[in-house]
């Protein structure tokens, strides 16, 4: 655990500006680049809506629940805007070229984001055979394939990752090896900036009604997405496993109350029952402890043909990296 107690991830952004006084300057302008782009985003779509009177930018503005493709790109790039101005400036005010959002130590690994897609889509796969973990199967419903697929698909697969990337950079890339630069205890970082990120889901519609079991389920995964963040030293592996959960819960397997929108190709409904509502939790904390455990041992295990060696084992970090 040497990698956590003096991780480069945090070691090598203390230069140039990384202390307090910064940091909260940093966040506070940072905090100020995100209102002002997300009032801006929808000032410039009010406009659109007002004076070119663009139907579908009308429908939008003026309509609380977008499940159409179109209207789901404007609320993706609606959130994934913002937090990337937040952490562009942030970064900025700090001395870091925004390229180290993305490869805090490395050059961005290609190879590592191929790992990171193979083993998540054989755990899942895994996952969907292993009796316990196939919550809602029987109730699924397939929605059926249309040409809106064909013409939106790859379009919102592109606003997913600007959603995704934008809140990773946001609290890994930025929040998370800063507050680790100016704190000496090596888990404060990651506990902070785990529970910031879980209190910013809290309103989403999917998390209400399961608060008690989704947001210690959701804490755990994002400690256990920050400690291979940190052991890697790079963004890689949060960035695939954030993109391929919301492309998951949003075009392929959502409940229909929730996440489910006109591309999602299978839906079902929230279980009635008591009893099957609370078998839905215990499955639900049984399939991410399942995932988790596959994850680490894919990335951690020595003898895996995943393998990836910690930051103290793999060739100190260059200036060109941060």
């Amino acid at each position: 655990m040497k990698f956590l107690c003096v991780s480069a991830f945090f070691e090598t952004q203390r230069q140039g500006r990384w202390a307090w006084p910064w940091l909260l300057l940093g966040i506070i302008l940072g905090i100020f680049g995100l209102v002002a782009s997300d009032s801006l985003y929808y000032w410039i779509l009010y406009f659109l809506a007002q004076y070119l009177e663009i139907q579908w930018i009308v429908d939008f503005y003026y309509t609380e629940t977008h499940t159409t493709p179109p209207h789901l790109i404007l609320m993706l790039l609606g959130v994934g805007i913002p937090f990337w101005a937040a952490a562009i400036v942030g970064t900025l005010v700090q001395g870091r070229s925004v390229k180290s959002l993305m490869s805090p130590l490395y050059g961005f690994r290609w190879g590592l984001v191929g790992k990171s897609f193979l083993v998540v889509s054989l755990v899942t796969a895994l996952l969907s055979v292993i009796p316990g973990t196939g919550s809602d199967v029987p109730k699924l419903e397939f929605t059926g394939i249309g040409k809106e697929h064909i013409i939106w698909m790859i379009p919102v697969l592109l606003c997913i990752f600007i959603q995704t990337s934008g809140e990773d950079v946001l609290f890994k890339g930025y929040y998370l090896r800063q507050l680790g630069a100016v704190t000496r205890i090596f888990w404060v970082a990651p506990v902070l900036v785990a529970a910031i990120f879980v209190a910013a889901h809290i309103g989403n519609p999917d998390v209400v009604d399961k608060l008690w079991i989704l947001v210690p389920v959701f804490f755990i995964n994002e400690l256990f997405i920050i400690y291979l963040t940190i052991r890697t030293g790079g963004m890689e592996i949060p960035l695939v496993l954030h993109w391929f959960n919301n492309t998951m819960i949003m075009l392929f397997l959502a409940e229909r109350t929730t996440q489910a929108n006109d591309l999602t190709l299978w839906v079902f409904d929230k279980p009635l029952n008591a009893a099957d509502y609370e078998a839905s939790d215990i499955e639900m904390v049984i399939t991410a402890l399942i995932f988790n455990g596959f994850f680490l041992l894919a990335f951690c295990w020595s003898r895996s043909p995943f393998y990836v060696p910690p930051v103290t084992e793999q060739e100190p970090p260059t200036e060109k990296g941060l």
